[in-house]
């Protein structure tokens, strides 16, 4: 019971992610779109494997039936990365509970 609900029993209806290129990595933003009104989220954690990539705090919007999570991600090496963002992971955090968003797009 502790452990976080999957996009797919939390209502969420779709999540697509931007990507744009910044000077020092990678923006991301998800932007999640739920069947309902959106629960009352409080924090957004945005994950990527492997001990080479740096994300900042994820900073979220809500409105409505959707919301945007947002982070930069950097690579600790000089060498860039590519972003596979089916290996994304979103742990939206909320009140009263938390759900999991595997891959961006997420799978239905």
């Amino acid at each position: 019971s502790a452990r976080p609900l999957s996009a797919q029993a939390s209502g969420v209806q779709s999540v697509s992610c931007r990507v744009d290129a910044t000077e020092d990595g990678l923006n991301i933003t998800a932007n999640i779109a739920f069947k309902d009104t959106a629960p009352e989220i409080l924090h957004a954690v945005i994950e990527l494997p492997g001990p080479d990539i740096w994300i900042d705090q994820t900073k979220l919007e809500s409105s409505g039936k959707s919301m945007a999570a947002q982070a930069l991600l950097v690579s600790f090496s000089d060498t860039p990365f590519v972003l596979n963002p089916g290996k994304l992971r979103i742990t939206l955090i909320g009140t009263e509970k938390a759900i999991e968003i595997n891959g961006c797009p997420a799978p239905s």
